[in-house]
């Protein structure tokens, strides 16, 4: 064996080894991601989650540290215009109320502009409860 052939194959095993630890980093990472839940917000049960679109969503916020995070129970909140010169009125569109009744969202992390908490004993939560406990809907 010449010695440039040596080294071609030094070379060539010291690229498979960096290779093979890297895609073993990479499947740790998948692994750990998918064996734990992941962080929730703390302190409430709901978040608004405003967009960079200017969407609106209310749920549970679920895997914050990851670059998706999951959202449950998801709400839209949309503007409804009550009429020319009435202004509009804020209304909830449950998102399991679509065709495909999804039970979660998985948000692009960078296309969040912020979370906040929603209180339990806030406006938009009683608005809610109301609207989840009325017959017929």
């Amino acid at each position: 064996m010449t010695e440039s052939n040596a080294s071609t194959t030094r070379n060539s095993s010291l690229r498979l080894i960096i290779e093979a630890l890297i895609a073993l980093l990479l499947l740790i990472v998948v692994a750990q991601n998918m064996v734990t839940p992941g962080s929730s917000l703390t302190g409430t049960d709901h978040q608004l989650v405003v967009m960079d679109s200017g969407q609106i969503y209310l749920g549970r916020m679920e895997k914050l540290e990851t670059g998706w995070p999951v959202l449950r129970n998801v709400i839209q909140l949309a503007r409804k215009s009550q009429g020319e010169g009435q202004g509009s009125q804020l209304v909830f569109v449950p998102r399991a109320a679509e065709p495909h009744q999804p039970d979660h969202m998985v948000i692009n992390a960078a296309h969040i502009l912020s979370i906040e908490p929603v209180a339990a004993s806030s406006t938009m939560m009683t608005q809610l409860n109301k609207l989840s406990q009325s017959p017929g809907e």
